[in-house]
């Protein structure tokens, strides 16, 4: 575990003003992602410190150390030991209830498949929501053996040792004090081999001796991780590797995009991350899309004129016109005596033929699988919206969003600063799965570097959020749950000042989805021919009410 120098001490001091000990030299620690200190696991082992025999528990600890199932044993003893000692601190610590529910709140938040692939994380999940009142999806075993480590406060530590083993012997078929198999005895199966590359496994209430302060590998991705055992998960390389063979490498530095994750990847999306990557012209569906489009190419750039002339003389009726200082035009007349006196023929004023833009344009398109038929159409489609905003001079940013495992891949078709080079529009191409609440945070995020005061995301939508890595333990980024947080991210956008307007491109069944999440601000289009005009509708509507 990696966990700063500060962070380390921070941890220690927690623990020990829980002991109301500064003498000890503790033997675990806990972190959250990242590696800081977590506040209510290190008080509960100050907590432990102060009401139980450290030494006879650590004997106990060092009895689980190089077996098979040492995380797991050393795990459950926790939740035993956490169990015992709230209750004996509550009387004297009343918001220790507060500090407790809060933390199982964030152990709830869990990713669904994370808890599906670690017992360990299974368990404490489970435990967290009986913490909390509400019932865990739990076999007959799980749930007696969680019932059996429900200790009493007013057990003394010799009666804890002897209840925590008959657990182990009952349920593990264990009897510590015989010679236990070690990991390093165990070889893996084929078949553990083969999936250890995707599991992610959060690491132990860490043993003092194994943290340490390297920096992080820049391919290491920090979830909430177990908040019983904190810590970084790693994610396997070959995810990474996918990654940077289908989109390229990550346009920011890695101390950049952790940034950017600190704030982003909160909440319902802690255990999610974030891949920015740029265009790649060297890709196959690049050319397939530029050859669409060069097919098609006198209808395509007719449709650029149109839609520019349009937002023209949108701009022209609604945008302030400026007049400036000219040699022709209508005379100045407080101006003419420059002309005289300093030879400045510039005594006349016109009218700025079109105006310069008072917004942005940030778009934002739907590239998950669901939209593999049209792709060709959809990146020509929004070449011709580019082209036809950066002729006008408004400042136009496009992003291609689909997610691929935990990770949310932002893809940068263009930057407000491209001038008219819109060709990398032809990059766009579709799959995996969408997670739009998070998209829709994450570019929110980058408008933020918007050279404008006014900002207007226009999002291409199926309506349809939809990704493999769950909310939580429970509710899949599906359906209601996954509309729901959808819509929340619209919201909070509007709160920051960005108007959205969404351009549905979905099912009929999905329209009232559509509508639950954007609002009364959604176009329907049934053809991907439709966009553009739908764009220069959404915009001139926009500027009117601006």
């Amino acid at each position: 575990m990696n966990a700063s120098p500060i962070q380390q001490r921070r941890a220690k001091n927690i623990l020990w003003s829980a002991a109301e000990n500064y003498q000890i030299e503790p033997q675990f620690l806990s972190f959250d992602h990242g590696g800081e200190a977590n506040f209510y696991l290190n008080m509960i082992i100050g907590l432990v410190h102060k009401w139980l025999d450290w030494e006879k528990l650590s004997v106990l600890f060092d009895s689980f150390e190089g077996t098979v199932q040492e995380s797991l044993y050393d795990g459950l003893l926790w939740l035993a030991l956490e169990q015992v000692v709230y209750e004996k601190e509550l009387p004297q610590r009343p918001v220790l209830e507060a500090l407790r529910f809060e933390h199982c709140q964030k152990m709830i938040g869990m990713s669904a498949w994370l808890v599906e692939t670690d017992r360990l994380v299974h368990y404490q999940t489970a435990w967290c929501m009986e913490n909390l009142g509400k019932k865990p999806f739990l076999v007959p075993k799980d749930a007696k053996l969680l019932r059996s480590l429900r200790f009493k406060g007013e057990w003394d530590t010799d009666y804890i040792i002897e209840a925590y083993r008959g657990v182990i012997k009952k349920y593990f078929k264990v009897e510590f004090g015989q010679k236990q198999k070690t990991t390093r005895k165990r070889k893996p199966s084929a078949l553990q081999k083969l999936f250890k590359r995707r599991r992610q496994v959060p690491g132990r209430m860490f043993r003092a001796s194994d943290v340490g302060d390297e920096d992080v590998d820049p391919r290491r991705s920090a979830s909430s991780g177990s908040l019983w055992t904190g810590g970084s998960i790693k994610i396997d390389e070959e995810t990474y590797s996918e990654l940077e063979k289908k989109f390229g490498p990550q346009m920011y530095s890695p101390n950049e995009r952790t940034q950017i994750e600190k704030e982003v990847c909160q909440d319902v999306h802690r255990n999610n991350h974030l891949y920015f990557a740029g265009a790649q012209t060297n890709s196959q569906q690049y050319q397939l899309n530029r050859s669409h489009y060069q097919s098609n190419r006198a209808a395509y750039d007719s449709a650029i004129v149109r839609l520019r002339d349009k937002l023209k003389n949108q701009l022209t009726v609604q945008v302030p016109h400026d007049k400036i200082k000219s040699s022709c035009g209508k005379l100045n007349c407080t101006k003419v005596w420059r002309n005289q006196y300093l030879e400045d023929n510039r005594i006349f004023f016109r009218t700025q033929e079109y105006p310069e833009p008072i917004f942005s344009v940030d778009i934002l398109m739907d590239a998950s699988h669901s939209q593999s038929s049209r792709q060709a159409v959809l990146a020509a489609q929004g070449y011709i919206i580019a082209e036809s905003l950066s002729q006008c001079g408004v400042p136009v940013q496009v992003h291609a969003f689909n997610s691929f495992r935990t990770y949310t891949v932002l893809q940068q078709l263009r930057r407000y600063d491209a001038g008219r080079n819109n060709d990398n529009l032809f990059c766009y191409q579709t799959e995996g799965w969408n997670r739009d609440g998070l998209a829709l945070r994450a570019v929110g995020k980058l408008m933020e570097k918007s050279p404008m005061e006014r900002r207007l995301l226009v999002v291409l939508t199926d309506a349809d959020p939809n990704d493999e890595c769950a909310l939580s333990m429970y509710q899949e980024y599906a359906g209601k749950d996954g509309i729901y947080d959808a819509q929340g991210e619209v919201q909070e956008l509007k709160k920051k000042g960005i108007r959205v307007v969404a351009v549905f491109m979905g099912l009929d069944y999905n329209l009232q989805t559509a509508g639950m999440i954007y609002g009364s601000n959604c176009v329907r289009i049934t053809d991907g021919s439709q966009l553009a005009e739908a764009i220069s509708s959404i915009i001139r509507r926009q500027l009117r009410d601006w």
